[in-house]
């Protein structure tokens, strides 16, 4: 059997600024909802909404890639 795997190093944080949460917000709702066209430039969130969620913003540093074969013993 084949298998791939990923290991990343990088520096996470808090992001805490209202527009980047909602930013990243956005790029999320754009990816998983059907309601919504790929196209939509922003959604509607209230403050309340934006200030109750935490984004971690992760740096990647740099990736490590191994591709192998996995024998049966």
């Amino acid at each position: 059997m084949k298998y791939q795997s990923l290991i990343g190093f990088g520096f996470a944080t808090l992001e805490d600024d209202y527009i980047e949460k909602k930013k990243a917000l956005d790029i999320i709702m754009r990816k998983y909802s059907s309601k919504y066209s790929s196209t939509k430039d922003s959604f509607l969130y209230t403050k309340k909404s934006i200030d109750s969620i935490i984004i971690v913003k992760i740096e990647i540093m740099g990736i490590w890639v191994n591709i192998g074969i996995l024998g049966i013993y």
